[in-house]
C-alpha cells in the first residue's frame, strides 16, 4: 500500500498594514435632571362655570334684540 503526501504551500501572507490610531472621544457632559413639572390644576369645573356666564350673557343680548 502507497501511502501519497500532498504538502500544501500556503502563499505568503502580505504584512497587514497599520491602523492608524482612533482620536479619543471626548467626555460627555451628564445631562442634568429636569425639574419635576407641577400637576396642573384641574379647572374643568372652571370652564363649565364660564360656558354657563357665556349662554347667560348671549341669552340676555339676544332677549335684548327681540
Amino acid at each position: 500500500m502507497l501511502i501519497q503526501m500532498v504538502i500544501i504551500l500556503k502563499p505568503e501572507v502580505p504584512e497587514t498594514p497599520e491602523v492608524p490610531e482612533v482620536p479619543e472621544v471626548p467626555e460627555v457632559p451628564e445631562t442634568p435632571e429636569l425639574p419635576e413639572t407641577p400637576e396642573t390644576p384641574d379647572t374643568s369645573k372652571d370652564t363649565v362655570h364660564n360656558s354657563q356666564r357665556m349662554v347667560r350673557k348671549v341669552h340676555i343680548l339676544l332677549s335684548k334684540v327681540t
